[in-house]
């Protein structure tokens, strides 16, 4: 994920203007420090706490590319003097998924930020946001996905914790579903082509018993073969889905 927020402190004017930033028009207006330098600095800054609440581990990518955490520090032209916190890393989210559709089935997946300092301040989306939000959904192809839409509120009620302390919201949700036609195409419509054939039963005259029990039984054991291949096609979980009451429709109907 990539996180960028900013804050403005205007207790750093004069200090940043010491520094040289923005003392003049061939001069810089920003300046980027490494995070990880932070606490090193003469003079610390005071910085908004925000915490993924359902983020679970950090994946660590060293070997790829270094963990990106930077501060960024600029002057606007009213002489104002903003702090940005860059973010970008792998890392584990935890979501709840519900299957029971499968594989007609919708998800919810949500990255959600909360803070509890003690001051209270209001959290504000970024005026790009929105596009940020389409380019996602125009851009982003992931295998299996489609990606229907994005969506994000902040809640800044001043709530509180069971122990007191006072804290803000910030949700983003993607809502996605699963491409279905491959599971139609694979694995829906074969079951009923054996389901067919089991039936084609009924056309085969009655003192062609040998025969027509010839059929049934091996349809049904087709039914059921076809059953392990497709087992790693299916997700492993506890509650019946549509698919599973496909799959035992046609073992009653095959039966």
């Amino acid at each position: 994920y990539y996180l960028q927020y900013s804050w403005m402190d205007n207790r750093w004017t004069e200090i940043v203007k010491q520094s040289g930033l923005g003392r003049d028009q061939q001069s810089a207006t920003r300046c980027v420090v490494p995070y990880e330098l932070v606490n090193v600095l003469e003079y610390q800054h005071w910085e908004p706490t925000l915490v993924f609440t359902n983020k679970v581990s950090v994946i660590d990518t060293a070997y790829n590319k270094p963990l990106r955490n930077e501060l960024h520090i600029w002057l606007n032209e009213y002489d104002e003097v903003f702090f940005g916190r860059v973010v970008s890393e792998v890392a584990v989210f935890n979501a709840a998924l519900f299957f029971d559709d499968f594989p007609f089935d919708q998800h919810e997946i949500y990255f959600e930020l909360e803070s509890n300092e003690s001051e209270f301040y209001f959290l504000t989306p970024h005026e790009n946001t929105q596009s940020w939000a389409d380019d996602l959904i125009n851009e982003i192809l992931v295998p299996e996905w489609n990606i229907n839409d994005v969506e994000w509120f902040v809640d800044n009620q001043y709530e509180f914790y069971s122990t007191g302390e006072p804290y803000n919201r910030y949700a983003y949700s993607v809502l996605i579903e699963r491409d279905y036609k491959y599971y139609i195409y694979k694995l829906i419509i074969p079951i009923f082509i054996i389901m067919m054939i089991c039936w084609s039963v009924f056309w085969i005259r009655a003192k062609q018993i040998e025969t027509r029990l010839t059929v049934t039984v091996v349809s049904f054991l087709t039914l059921i073969a076809y059953n392990f291949v497709i087992v790693d096609d299916i997700p492993k979980v506890g509650t019946f889905t549509i698919f599973d009451t496909i799959i035992l429709l046609a073992y009653i109907y095959a039966a």
